[in-house]
């Protein structure tokens, strides 16, 4: 029941409990050994209770451990194939377990392997049609599985085809 916080400016997770208030460093801050946080922004629970972070000055993706508070590096430059991430922000998992990452600096979604770090571009300037992506801060999935993305330049949530990429 209690909530999840990604605070850049503290560089920590937090858990919240949402009848009182209280606050506690879930991973960073001292909490957890790993690589540090430098920039903390979106987080997504998998369904095995893992935390993993979006965290945009690392371009990475980070597997937190919610007992311990250790931090493992998913995928970035060094982990995984596929396009580099730039700026990563918004996390989500879709229906069927798979990592979704939208990048602000490259306007772009990814699909990224939870086990291996791949990347794999699902949407933006080169993949999909539609409206161009122009500032992807956040993305959601639906209960039908389509995918929802905000987008700070389009000022709107633009839906996502999971198979086509428009």
């Amino acid at each position: 029941g209690d909530l999840l916080v990604a605070d850049f400016g503290v560089d920590a997770i937090f858990r919240v409990d949402p009848l009182t208030g209280d606050r506690a460093i879930v991973s960073g801050a001292g909490v957890g050994s790993g690589v540090s946080f430098q920039q903390p922004r979106g987080l997504v629970i998998s369904p095995q209770r893992q935390i993993f972070v979006a965290d945009a000055t690392l371009q990475a993706v980070l597997r937190v451990d919610p007992t311990t508070g250790n931090r493992t590096v998913v995928s970035d430059l060094f982990v995984g194939s596929g396009p580099a991430l730039a700026g990563p922000l918004g996390i989500a998992f879709d229906q069927t377990g798979n990592l979704l990452v939208v990048d602000v600096v490259l306007d772009a979604l990814f699909q990224v392997d939870k086990t291996t770090g791949a990347r794999t571009l699902v949407s933006g300037a080169t993949r999909g049609a539609g409206p161009a992506l122009g500032n992807p801060s956040t993305i959601g999935v639906a209960a039908d599985g389509r995918w929802i993305v905000g987008d700070q330049v389009l000022d709107a949530l633009v839906q996502v085809d999971p198979a086509t990429g428009d």
